[in-house]
């Protein structure tokens, strides 16, 4: 898609310099010609040369100038691809995300582990300014929830033909409840991971009703 915008873009450039020239060889007569055109040939030259550094830069930004955000805005949700056969055991990837989550000082470095509609709601919501100190106490709800986890029993597999394909690991955690006057240490809950780059990322979680001393 990135080679048909450009290929298009130039091709109009090309075209502008095209019915220039046309336009200036109806004075062919004139002795400073092969000059006058040897500087418009130079100038469309530079003139492309910048237009593909814009180009490039807008398309790699991340919302950085309004061509790419609104040209971001109108492209359909990209699948990530996934193999669930090369992807490591998604029991290793909550482990790896409550370790990461644990001793992360932003939410820059826990990212990379949520879903990719999750981290993108999130950085939205950020970006908008509607809470300042929205990063802030989303860092101290994933590292309060990781800091809980005290154990990763096992995985349930789930919808492994959606896209994404999602995978439901049964952690248990540490919670220190009172119900009716009774302290129960742990509490079981479910860690839904959502398959996307040959990797599980973490997207949502529920506790369950089971509770034991």
């Amino acid at each position: 898609m990135r080679e048909k915008i450009f290929f298009a873009l130039t091709t109009i450039l090309v075209a502008s310099l095209g019915a220039t020239i046309l336009s200036t060889e109806a004075l062919s007569y004139d002795p400073k010609f092969d000059q006058r055109r040897r500087e418009l040939e130079a100038r469309h030259r530079q003139k492309v040369a910048e237009f593909e550094r814009k180009f490039n830069q807008g398309f790699n930004s991340t919302g950085s100038t309004s061509h790419s955000q609104s040209y971001s805005s109108k492209k359909p949700p990209q699948r990530s691809p996934f193999d669930p056969r090369v992807a490591p055991d998604p029991k290793l990837c909550v482990m790896k995300f409550v370790q990461v989550a644990k001793s992360a000082t932003s939410m820059e470095q826990i990212y990379p582990y949520l879903s990719d509609s999750l981290a993108s709601k999130m950085r939205k919501y950020e970006a908008s300014g509607a809470d300042p100190d929205y990063s802030r106490k989303k860092l101290i709800e994933y590292r309060k929830l990781a800091a809980s986890v005290i154990k990763v029993d096992k995985t349930s597999w789930k919808r492994l033909k959606d896209v994404p394909p999602s995978a439901s690991v049964y952690v248990t955690r540490r919670v220190n409840k009172k119900v009716n006057g009774h302290l129960f240490k742990d509490r079981g809950c479910d860690f839904r991971m959502v398959g996307q780059n040959n990797y599980w990322k973490f997207d949502a979680y529920g506790d369950s009703l089971w509770l034991h001393d």
